[in-house]
């Protein structure tokens, strides 16, 4: 997804390389905390997926066809809304790219490099 800039005169500049025909305004001191709030977002979802995404798929509880049947019919819905959630987590993963981009063109880079290091000392 791409970013605008606002610059001090209020008028909108694209962020280069953003792309896309759907924009996020972020005000420049909230790009990384948007940012890790969405990382946040991201790698639970993603967490999620692989690790209970394979207990979806439910066998027939037993050999009667309505009972393949429905379990087909389950399966197949849970199968849609993991690659619905995978695609959510693909969407957040630009987002988070395009934020990225954003904190580069912003100079926020060193802001980044030291709340890491803050967070870890």
């Amino acid at each position: 997804m791409p970013f605008a800039a606002m610059p001090a005169d209020g008028q909108r500049q694209p962020i280069p390389g953003a792309g896309g025909a759907d924009k996020m305004i972020v005000q420049p001191d909230k790009v990384l905390a948007l940012k890790k709030e969405l990382e946040d977002a991201r790698n639970r979802v993603r967490d999620f997926l692989q690790d209970k995404a394979d207990y979806l798929r439910v066998p027939p509880m037993a050999a009667d066809p309505v009972s393949k049947d429905a379990s087909g019919a389950f399966t197949a819905t849970a199968e849609t809304a993991v690659r619905v959630a995978w695609a959510y987590v693909a969407q957040l993963s630009n987002t988070i790219d395009g934020l990225d981009q954003a904190a580069k063109a912003y100079n926020l880079a060193e802001d980044t490099n030291t709340s890491t290091f803050n967070r870890q000392a």
